[in-house]
């Protein structure tokens, strides 16, 4: 079972998502059979499992699994050993991409300071739960404080990792992120550009992370007027994200969102309201209609029938 987990590990760092899947699901029966449900072991795989459904956008299937594993961890480990800690992140980690953000922020601030206090600020792990703190505020709109934190993972990360390392580039594009949040476009832009270029170099042109930077690169781009790059770029992060995460997947909608939005102000309208559709309803059907991104959409179909002179709709 653990010769099958470190291979599902492995195949995910190479965005081979499907096929770690099948390995993670028979090494958690494996465990299952022979240990029963409340083994550490059988756990590890319960969270693997669950952690690897919410990159694969499947919320719904992860959400049990996470919440199991870190109720059992809790149970079994106790509050501060250092498995629970990660299922609290990955369930913090789900519950932000669900839109339920104050439930995941107590989670999120208590995984920071508790590897904090366990493993010192500059650990990897303490790091990471601080950028992810850092990517939840920012969300929240809570910009003072995201910056602060996104910004000293992102030197300490720069110091210990090196400039090129991708848990380093990741910082460098949330940084951005944020900048682009603040308006600051043209210092959002300086560091958009090489993380893109240093990401795809790294990890391929189709890794998640390297789309996650094109379609942030294509919407920066969009609000600086640069429409005509901006749509090349949204394009292909939208041709890309469908081929490799389908066509349902969270990302995949941002990048069709995105689209949209950038249709709407090239003034094809309706190419636009055809897409935003088909975005909107697909959305809801993934996400909820109380997530932010769906409200976000369909406030987006309204400005759009604005721009059409259908003000009745």
């Amino acid at each position: 079972a653990q010769a099958l987990s470190n291979l599902a590990a492995h195949l995910q760092v190479l965005a081979r998502f499907d096929e770690a899947s099948d390995l993670l699901l028979r090494a958690l029966e494996a465990r299952k059979s022979m240990m029963g449900m409340n083994h550490p072991d059988t756990l590890r795989s319960l969270l693997e499992m669950g952690t690897l459904l919410c990159n694969l956008g499947k919320m719904n299937a992860a959400e049990p699994l996470l919440r199991g594993a870190c109720s059992g961890m809790t149970e079994v480990l106790g509050s501060s050993h250092a498995d629970t800690f990660s299922s609290m992140e990955a369930l913090a980690s789900l519950l932000r991409r669900t839109g339920d953000y104050i439930e995941a922020e107590p989670l999120q601030r208590r995984v920071a300071s508790g590897r904090d206090a366990m493993l010192g600020a500059t650990h990897a792990d303490s790091l990471m739960s601080r950028s992810n703190l850092g990517v939840l505020l920012l969300v929240r709109c809570e910009f003072a404080e995201a910056e602060q934190i996104l910004e000293s993972v992102w030197r300490s990360r720069e110091d210990m990792l090196g400039p090129e390392h991708a848990d380093t580039l990741e910082s460098l594009r949330q940084l951005a992120t944020l900048h682009r949040e603040l308006g600051r476009y043209a210092k959002a832009e300086e560091m958009h550009r090489p993380a893109l270029a240093s990401t795809r170099d790294l990890l391929g042109l189709t890794h998640p992370n390297t789309l996650r930077c094109l379609d942030n690169l294509a919407s920066l781009l969009r609000l600086m007027g640069k429409l005509e790059e901006s749509r090349l770029l949204q394009l292909q992060a939208k041709r890309l994200r469908e081929e490799t995460l389908g066509s349902q997947h969270p990302d995949t909608l941002e990048s069709c969102q995105n689209l949209a939005v950038l249709l709407r102000e090239l003034g094809q309208h309706s190419e636009a309201e055809q897409l935003q559709n088909t975005t909107t309803q697909a959305r809801i059907t993934v996400l909820g209609l109380s997530h932010p991104e769906v409200l976000h959409s369909i406030d987006s179909r309204g400005v759009l029938l604005h721009a059409m002179g259908r003000h009745s709709e």
